[in-house]
């Protein structure tokens, strides 16, 4: 933010320009979270240790859960189709949390460094 404002001709950033920031630099920063994720995953071949943690996971909740629905839905997610749904599901929380966090975060940071004049 304060990079940002040196080199702005304006001098302060509103609350909105904050948010936009914001959500620029955690949508970035998902896509360099993702690529490095990919490529720990074909590199390392970290996929299938990933999923059977996962599964592992998964056989723990079942256990503490007696509820039939949840015992259907967790074997569900044991499925191919299941585990893909739910590894989708959690890339798309991923990235709403990363533009979340990152929008409030350029929002505070106008708020705290947007209205200093420009030096």
């Amino acid at each position: 933010m304060a990079l940002y404002r040196r080199r702005s001709v304006r001098g302060a950033i509103s609350s909105g320009m904050g948010a936009r920031l914001g959500v620029v630099s955690g949508g970035f920063g998902f896509v360099i979270f993702a690529v490095i994720r990919v490529v720990s995953v074909l590199v390392f071949h970290a996929g299938a240790r990933l999923r059977a943690e996962m599964l592992q996971a998964l056989d723990q909740a079942m256990a503490r859960n007696p509820d039939p629905q949840a015992q259907a839905m967790l074997q569900y997610f044991k499925s191919p189709d299941g585990f893909t749904f739910l590894m989708m599901f959690v890339s798309v929380a991923v990235l709403l949390s990363f533009l979340v966090l990152s929008t409030v975060g350029g929002l505070l940071g106008a708020k705290m460094l947007g209205t200093k004049p420009r030096q």
